[in-house]
């Protein structure tokens, strides 16, 4: 297996690592790390695996960055909460936003709650209004609110009245939005928000399963997929949300689901062995398993699983191309590794990142097969935690 040689891009990591890309497989890197004084959220373009200038630093962060999301057009947000107050659970809402080929903004405060937030996620579009999505509270309801091209900010809107756990959220590139979740009935349910701003339920019962996986299409339709506490990996699609199994065998699970910039479907899947249900051994670590890749082009049927290698634990990540070529990485149990998806579904073989992810790892896909990593691990003597880049 060769080696991916990386750089340090930045360290004293206070966590808040986040990367994506635009339909060129162009990423944008955001972290929170500690100077001195106080700890910061920066972001940065990433080409060629270097970053692009200096990076900028979009506000003094109390809490770490939540999420990051960029648009196939360039169009990007940055969102993270942080307390109102050191005396409450009281909570504010920031996003920065960048127009495509324009410059980030400062922080701004689009929602002030009376109590704390978890499971903050955004997306933009492609001319870049966006949409928030989190829970709130002890109840771990789901609200959301919206943010126009202008930066007016829309009333909050609830879509559950109480305990909830949903997907991050997914924006096309007409502002069409969507998130998956179940509630305490594990039964997996979709809201879907039209590009006028209406939002519509689905659920998918009366058979439960664990949190599904979401994707949209670039025709803004969501696609979900979950496994059923029967084994069945199933997945629906709109408009019709007609059921699919993905497989049927009933000694897998899903380990992620990925929609390309076109339109293409990468379902991967672990064997029994990593499912919760597996035997653990006494040293506390599941039995590596076998990771499989499923890809379904624009209009096709999924074709057939093929097994990349032994997977242990996280991270595992995936991305996609505009062409279909693609990516997905993960820790085999030595060391985090990756494999290629050419554009006519080669899977090219292994490549190491490194053996001391302490983490995340992040992935973008470019045209051509070019392929951009980013992970957090600690340096030698454990005290620093510290952000690589890499290229390949």
């Amino acid at each position: 297996m060769s080696f991916v040689t990386s750089i340090v891009v930045a360290g004293a990591l206070a966590g808040g690592v986040h990367m994506d890309a635009d339909a060129q497989g162009q990423p944008v890197l955001a972290w929170t790390r500690w100077t001195r004084q106080e700890r910061v959220t920066e972001v940065a373009d990433v080409r060629g695996g270097r970053l692009v200038g200096r990076p900028h630093r979009l506000a003094p962060a109390t809490e770490s960055l939540d999420d990051l999301d960029v648009a196939r057009s360039g169009a990007a947000i940055a969102c993270w909460s942080e307390s109102r107050s050191r005396r409450s659970n009281r909570t504010q809402l920031r996003v920065a936003t960048r127009a495509p080929g324009g410059r980030w903004t400062r922080g701004r405060v689009v929602a002030r709650l009376r109590t704390y937030a978890d499971d903050l996620s955004c997306g933009v579009s492609d001319t870049g209004a966006a949409v928030l999505v989190w829970t709130e509270g002890r109840a771990h309801a789901i609200r959301s609110v919206a943010v126009a091209v202008d930066g007016t900010v829309g009333r909050t809107a609830r879509l559950t009245r109480g305990l909830a756990w949903p997907t991050d959220v997914e924006v096309a590139a007409d502002g069409t939005a969507a998130v998956g979740y179940t509630r305490p009935d594990d039964v997996v349910r979709l809201a879907h928000r039209s590009a006028a701003g209406a939002w519509s339920k689905r659920t998918f019962g009366p058979e439960r399963g664990v949190p599904p996986e979401l994707a949209l299409t670039p025709a803004g339709q969501p696609v979900l997929a979950w496994r059923s506490y029967s084994g069945v990996l199933r997945m629906v699609a709109g408009p019709t949300y007609a059921p699919v199994e993905l497989t049927t065998a009933r000694d897998v699970g899903l380990a992620a689901f990925v929609a390309g910039p076109r339109g293409d479907l990468l379902a991967l899947t672990t064997t029994g062995a990593s499912l919760p249900t597996a035997p653990v051994p006494v040293n506390g670590r599941r039995t590596p398993s076998a990771l499989g890749a499923s890809i379904a082009r624009p209009g096709a049927p999924f074709a057939p699983t093929t097994l990349l290698g032994p997977v242990s634990e996280s991270p595992l990540e995936a991305a996609l191309a505009a062409d279909g070529s693609g990516v997905v990485g993960w820790y085999g149990g030595s060391a985090v590794g990756a494999r290629k998806l050419t554009v006519d579904g080669t899977w090219l073989p292994a490549v190491e990142l490194t053996t001391t992810v302490h983490g995340q790892l992040l992935l973008a896909a470019a045209p051509g097969g070019t392929v951009t990593a980013a992970w957090n691990e600690l340096t030698g003597d454990g005290n620093e935690e510290v952000l690589r880049l890499a290229t390949f």
